[in-house]
């Protein structure tokens, strides 16, 4: 794989998931492959994640119905993010709007 986009989705998981999929991910790369993570970086999320497309002509959030609110969650940074992903090494980190976090990493 050259690039991985993981939007919203790392913070869905537990620390053990990620950990987890970090070890998963980093067997399907090669030197150089770059992992974009969004995420947020506040307490709380949407109760549950968008879907994200991008496909041919098509890159945005999916119309698909979601459940509407917000739940607590344990905030995201790129040195949480780092040491949950072994292999994978932040290159940049980016504030993107307040709560979101962009975190550009590779291997």
């Amino acid at each position: 794989l050259d690039v991985i986009v993981a939007w919203d989705i790392f913070n869905y998981l537990d620390d053990e998931l990620l950990l987890e999929i970090g070890r998963r991910l980093v067997r399907l790369c090669h030197n150089g492959t770059k992992l974009v993570v969004m995420c947020y970086s506040g307490t709380s999320i949407p109760v549950q994640p968008r879907n994200f497309v991008v496909s041919g002509r098509q890159l945005g959030l999916t119309q698909d119905k979601v459940e509407m609110g917000l739940r607590p969650c344990s905030p995201l940074s790129s040195v949480k993010i780092q040491k949950a992903l072994p292999g994978f090494y932040v290159q940049q980190s980016f504030a993107c709007r307040p709560g979101m976090l962009m975190v550009l990493l590779r291997v």
